[in-house]
């Protein structure tokens, strides 16, 4: 599903990107009396200055710079109720489209089976709803609007995560905190292009704030899945 941007993204600037989404309702099997269907753990956000026209049953030919995530990093499957799923991106300017979807083949595409039973001959796919999408610009005590360009990947993770920006802050360090604020590891940065080791993160979701001294320049969340 595709939709444009009230305005194009300016470069340097981080975005905050959600959605609200909700499986379809299970299939049911008459003559079993159960249901089936499928659950994925994310929704690919691929944003663009040019319009992506999408080919029914085909895998999209771009890559998304982002996916979109529970909190819990946990599969999307509450049909009941509608899920936020979020995530960040630092923007290269000019994107005025939004593409969400599934961009991953058949075998790439992390799946749980969301009903009674698993039926391979039929309806072994995911269709989500998807509401109330929002972007809008990242904000927060000591963020600063200038354009260092900060990136952190892969996300998820596993042992090692890169940090990228346009040029070197000094005096910057990777802070790591869990979802009740409780900082769990720091690690210095000294580099543009730095990878870092996390192998002592055990799986879950993770803050990783970038600062400078009392400033903070940068923050994501990192689900580590190993």
């Amino acid at each position: 599903i595709t939709g444009t941007l009230s305005e194009p993204l300016q470069s340097g600037r981080t975005y905050c990107i959600s959605a609200y989404v909700s499986p379809a309702e299970l299939y049911a099997c008459i003559d079993s009396m159960k249901s089936y269907g499928m659950a994925a753990k994310s929704i690919g956000a691929y944003l663009s200055s040019t319009f992506n026209k999408i080919q029914t049953e085909t895998i999209h030919p771009e890559t998304p710079q982002i996916e979109l995530y529970k909190e819990d990093g946990g599969y999307i499957a509450d049909s009941t109720t509608w899920t936020l799923v979020s995530g960040t991106y630092v923007a290269q300017g000019g994107e005025k489209y939004i593409t969400l979807g599934n961009f991953k083949s058949d075998a790439l595409t992390d799946l749980i089976v969301n009903g009674d039973v698993y039926d391979p001959d039929s309806n072994n796919f995911c269709y989500y709803y998807i509401d109330n999408v929002s972007i809008t610009k990242c904000s927060g005590v000591g963020l600063l609007e200038i354009p260092y360009n900060i990136n952190i990947y892969p996300n998820p993770a596993q042992d090692l995560v890169s940090v990228t920006m346009s040029k070197n802050v000094s005096n910057a360090q990777l802070n790591i905190y869990n979802l009740t604020g409780q900082l769990i590891s720091q690690k210095q940065i000294t580099q543009s292009d730095q990878t870092i080791p996390i192998t002592e993160l055990d799986n879950g979701v993770y803050i990783f704030v970038i600062q400078n001294e009392d400033t903070i320049l940068y923050r994501q969340r990192i689900i580590i899945a190993k």
